[in-house]
């Protein structure tokens, strides 16, 4: 029993780590207040979306949660948003893909 809260604990040490290191590669992101951009492409999953945005000079995912207010979006709406946390090599168990870097926004609002 011992051993298995010990596991629990390292894995949550390592998961913290490996979220600050992704912010900290991209803190001059989190600095800025809002980004904005065109949608690109939506994917849906139970209480979530991940949006493709293009923000001019890049193309980007962004990830945000759809409850308990879920909202309208869809491909060539302009959106902006503000930035909570970066992830790098995010796995979604739910769409069963890896993204090369997901920004997770607090809240997306269409422009």
């Amino acid at each position: 029993m011992k051993l298995k809260y010990l596991l629990s604990v390292f894995l949550l040490i390592a998961t913290l780590n490996a979220t600050q290191d992704s912010i900290n590669v991209n803190s001059n992101m989190l600095n800025q207040e809002r980004f904005s951009g065109k949608v690109l492409e939506v994917l849906k999953v139970p209480g979530f979306k991940y949006l493709r945005v293009e923000t001019g000079s890049k193309k980007i995912w962004v990830g945000i949660m759809d409850v308990p207010n879920p909202f309208k979006v869809a491909k060539g709406d302009n959106v902006s948003f503000n930035v909570s946390t970066v992830m790098r090599n995010y796995k979604s168990s739910l769409l069963d893909r890896e993204f090369k870097e997901v920004i997770f926004a607090s809240k997306i609002d269409l422009i």
